[in-house]
C-alpha cells in the first residue's frame, strides 16, 4: 500500500465516521489548549509574585510592637506602644548581619494641593528606609539626615499621590498641606505598584519622622521616641534565621522581659507569606497541568483506534 492509499483510506474513515472524528479532535483541542492555558497562568503567576517580592526589598525583616491589653481583652497585634527609636539604633549597631534599621510611623491623612485633595496614608522615617524597600527617587531628591534632624517639611510623593494632585503637572518644589500643615514635595518615588494584598504602594506620602512626630502629631502622644514598627534589612537571606533570633534576644534585654514572659514585639519576614504562595501556585499548576495532559493522552489514543 502506498502513502497515498494511506491517505486516502484516512481521510474516508474520518469522513464516514464524522461525529466521532469530531469528538475525538475536541479532545486534542481541549487537551493542548488546557496544557498550554495552565503553563502560561503557572508561570504567570510566578512572575507576578516574584514581581511583587522585589518590589517589597529583599532580605527583610519588619519589627513590629506586640498586643496590648485593655480591661482584659487583648487588642490587635501593634497597639502596643512600646518600640522606639533606640530600639532602631541598637538592632543596627548590635546586630551583625543588620545593614540598615529604619524606624517609622504611620498614619492617614487628606493631602490638598490647590482645588485637589487625596487621602492617603502618610509614613514618617528615616532615608534608610528607603535603602531596605530598595525603593529609589524618579524624579527630585531623597530626603537627608539633615532633614530628620531638623525635622524640615519636605515631602516625598507617590506616584499614584503625584497623579491625583498634580495630574502631568511638576511637582518639585510645589507646596502640599497635610493635615493642614504645608510641606515642600522634595522628589516623587520610583512606581512600585501593588503588593500581594492589593495594596498600592505609590498611593503614599513620606516624611521626616520628627516632622511626622512635631508637626502631624503621628506616632505615641505620651512618648515621642515611640514608633509603629521597625524596618530592618539584612546583609544576606542566609542570617535569615540568625538575625531574627539576635535582634528578638537583644529586644527581650532592652525590654526588660522575664525569662517565663512573652515577647512584646513580633519579628516577622514580610515576604515569606508571598513565597509560600509562591510554592503553592507551583504545586497546583504541575497538578493541574499533570490532569491536562491525562486529557491530552486520551485523545491521542482515540485518534490512534481511528
Amino acid at each position: 500500500m502506498t502513502d497515498f492509499e494511506s491517505v486516502r483510506i484516512a481521510l474516508r474513515a474520518l469522513r464516514v465516521n464524522t461525529l466521532r472524528s469530531a469528538l475525538t479532535m475536541l479532545g486534542i483541542i481541549i487537551g493542548v489548549a488546557a496544557v498550554v492555558t495552565m503553563v502560561s497562568v503557572g508561570r504567570g503567576a510566578h512572575v507576578q509574585v516574584a514581581e511583587q517580592i522585589r518590589s517589597l526589598g529583599t532580605n527583610l525583616l519588619t519589627v513590629s510592637p506586640g498586643a496590648a491589653r485593655q480591661g482584659g481583652v487583648r487588642l490587635e497585634s501593634g497597639s502596643r506602644r512600646n518600640l522606639t527609636e533606640s530600639d532602631a539604633r541598637a538592632i543596627r549597631a548590635e546586630v551583625a548581619a543588620v545593614e540598615v534599621a529604619a524606624p517609622a510611623v504611620r498614619g492617614k491623612a487628606q493631602i490638598v494641593q490647590g482645588n485637589r485633595n487625596w487621602s492617603t496614608s502618610v509614613f514618617g522615617t528615616e532615608p534608610d528606609y528607603f535603602l531596605a524597600r530598595d525603593w529609589g527617587i524618579g524624579a527630585g531628591r531623597m530626603f537627608t539626615v539633615q532633614d530628620v534632624a531638623s525635622g524640615a517639611k519636605v515631602a516625598l510623593i507617590g506616584d499614584t499621590v503625584a497623579e491625583a494632585l498634580f495630574g502631568g503637572a511638576d511637582p518639585l518644589g510645589r507646596t502640599v498641606r497635610i493635615a493642614n500643615v504645608p510641606f515642600t514635595v522634595a522628589g516623587v518615588l520610583a512606581k512600585k505598584g501593588p503588593t500581594g494584598s492589593g495594596r498600592d504602594q505609590d498611593d503614599a506620602v513620606f516624611v521626616p519622622i520628627s516632622a511626622a512626630k512635631l508637626r502631624l502629631q503621628l506616632g505615641s502622644a505620651v512618648d515621642r521616641d515611640a514608633v509603629d514598627y521597625i524596618m530592618v534589612k539584612l546583609a544576606s537571606v542566609d542570617a535569615m534565621a540568625t538575625a531574627q533570633a539576635d535582634i528578638r534576644a537583644l529586644l527581650r534585654q532592652r525590654h526588660r522581659l522575664r525569662a517565663d514572659a512573652d515577647d512584646d514585639f513580633a519579628v516577622y519576614d514580610p515576604t515569606a507569606e508571598m513565597q509560600a504562595y509562591q510554592e503553592a501556585t507551583r504545586t497546583f499548576t504541575l497538578l493541574v497541568g499533570a490532569i491536562a495532559s491525562v486529557s491530552l493522552l486520551v485523545g491521542g489514543i482515540s485518534i490512534m483506534n481511528i
